[in-house]
């Protein structure tokens, strides 16, 4: 007795392998024995199990792929900025500004009620009071630029 359940997509093959006419029925010359039906089972059955394996396969090399990419992603630090981060990466701009100053100088000191005027003449103090400051400036800036673990928005300005 040969009790197994098949389901049709196996069934439409075993009649495509032995349906030797194509007329959609088996004829009695082409019934085969019990072995060569198992064989070929068997075989449907290695065939789908290969294919299941490389699906399986394919869907570990995608998340392998994804998690390569994430790591990536992260090492770039191509995360969405924080409000600091914003500030920080606006203070570059200040250097041209505070080489400028030098020629306004005027405009500031005569503006002494003005607190923007007030601060700009601190922060250009500052800034000059450090011999080679804005050389100092330059090579630290292009060094950070270099540093994947700073946000990418910083490292850009």
């Amino acid at each position: 007795e040969f009790k197994t359940e098949l389901s049709d997509k196996r069934v439409n093959q075993l009649m495509e392998d032995f349906d030797k006419s194509g007329d959609g029925a088996l004829q009695l010359d082409e019934f085969v024995n019990l072995d060569i039906m198992r064989n070929r089972l068997d075989s449907l059955a290695r065939e789908e199990k290969a294919l299941a394996n490389e699906k399986a396969k394919a869907a570990q090399m995608e998340e392998e792929a994804v998690k390569l990419l994430q790591a990536q992603l992260d090492m770039i630090n191509d995360r969405a900025p924080t409000n600091r981060e914003k500030i920080l990466s606006c203070l570059p701009y200040l250097f041209p500004l505070l080489d400028g100053l030098q020629f306004g100088r005027s405009l500031v000191l005569e503006n002494l009620d003005n607190p923007i005027a007030v601060v700009a003449a601190l922060v250009y103090a500052l800034y000059r009071a450090v011999p080679f400051g804005g050389m100092i400036a330059f090579f630290s800036l292009s060094f950070l630029s270099n540093n994947t673990s700073i946000n990418r928005l910083i490292r850009y300005n």
